[in-house]
C-alpha cells in the first residue's frame, strides 16, 4: 500500500465532539478548600490513629507481666483504657472529617458548580437504584409487582 499523509488519516476520522460546559462555572477556592483541608486533616490523624495500638498493646502486655503486683496491673488497665478512649475520639473526628468532606464534595457534584463532567453520576432516584443493582430496572420490577 502506498503511503499516506498524516493530515489525510486524520480528516478521515470522524471530530470527537467536545464536552458541554457547566451550566455555572467552578465555584472556585472559597468552596474548593474547606474540603481539601478536612482530609487533609483526616489524613493526618491516620497515622496516630495506627501508631497509639503499638502502645495500647505494649500496655496489656506489660501488665500480663507484671503478675500478681495488683496495683500496677490496675493502674496500666487504666492507662490501657486512656489509649483505648483516646483511639475511639481519634477514629470519631477522623470519621466526621471524611464524612462532611465526602458529602460537601457530593453537594457540589450534584449542583454542577464543579468543573467534573456532567452526567457522570445518576441525577434520578430510578437511575441510582438501577446502577447499583444487576436486577432490571426499577420500573419494571414494580410493574412486575403490581400485577397479580
Amino acid at each position: 500500500m502506498g503511503r499516506t499523509r498524516r493530515g489525510a488519516d486524520r480528516a478521515a476520522l470522524p471530530r470527537r465532539r467536545l464536552a458541554p460546559l457547566p451550566r455555572h462555572p467552578p465555584a472556585g477556592r472559597a468552596l474548593a478548600v474547606p474540603p481539601a483541608v478536612a482530609l487533609a486533616a483526616s489524613w493526618a490523624i491516620a497515622p496516630f490513629i495506627h501508631g497509639s495500638f503499638y502502645c495500647w498493646g505494649e500496655t496489656y502486655r506489660a501488665a500480663e507481666s507484671l503478675g500478681d503486683d495488683r496495683a500496677g496491673v490496675d493502674r496500666l488497665l487504666a492507662m490501657a483504657d486512656d489509649f483505648g478512649t483516646a483511639i475511639t475520639v481519634a477514629y470519631w473526628v477522623n470519621g466526621i472529617l471524611v464524612g462532611l468532606a465526602s458529602l460537601w464534595i457530593v453537594a457540589l457534584i450534584v449542583r454542577g458548580r464543579t468543573a467534573y463532567p456532567a452526567g457522570r453520576y445518576p441525577r434520578h432516584r430510578e437511575s441510582a437504584c438501577c446502577s447499583v443493582s444487576r436486577s432490571p430496572p426499577c420500573s419494571a420490577a414494580r410493574s412486575s409487582r403490581a400485577r397479580p
